[in-house]
């Protein structure tokens, strides 16, 4: 089932429809929430370079958060006064928890190979071991007092 994915009222109605239709049929149910990416890919990406600021703005029409609070003050549940008191909230909150986590040691370098493998493939192993020699030749470079087990 295809669904407009900006919409969150029409993900919510399709999702219950799924759902009906999949404990009723007994069967699985597929939904295509068709969506936008507002942002670039990766840091490395630059979406100016292949999207007009034309195609950007009409797309910004769309976003499901704005598209939902229209909807919220069109139905008279939400208003302004209460968004904004919302987001001044949520900023609070995010930002007490940022300084949490700035406080917190990062996670020893060689936990980016946990996880994936039962077993470590031999090229990992192999750089994760060359990343641990260099970080032992060069521990005047790198501030190791911010990873745990370092």
């Amino acid at each position: 089932m295809r669904v407009d994915g900006n919409d969150a009222v029409a993900v919510f109605n399709a999702t219950r429809a799924a759902r009906a239709h999949a404990v009723t049929a007994q069967e699985p149910v597929l939904l295509e929430l068709m969506t936008y990416r507002m942002g670039h890919h990766t840091t490395s990406d630059d979406s100016t370079l292949y999207r007009t600021e034309e195609e950007r703005a009409a797309h910004q029409q769309l976003c499901p958060i704005a598209r939902f609070k229209r909807l919220m003050i069109a139905e008279g549940v939400w208003d302004e006064q209460a968004d904004a008191e919302l987001r001044r909230t949520a900023r609070g909150e995010i930002v007490s928890a940022m300084k949490v986590g700035d406080n917190k040691k990062l996670s020893h370098p060689t936990a980016m190979f946990d996880d994936m493998y039962s077993e470590l493939p031999w090229h990992l192993r192999e750089q994760r071991d060359d990343m641990l020699a260099h970080i032992d030749r060069n521990r005047d470079a790198y501030n190791v007092s911010k990873y745990r087990g370092l």
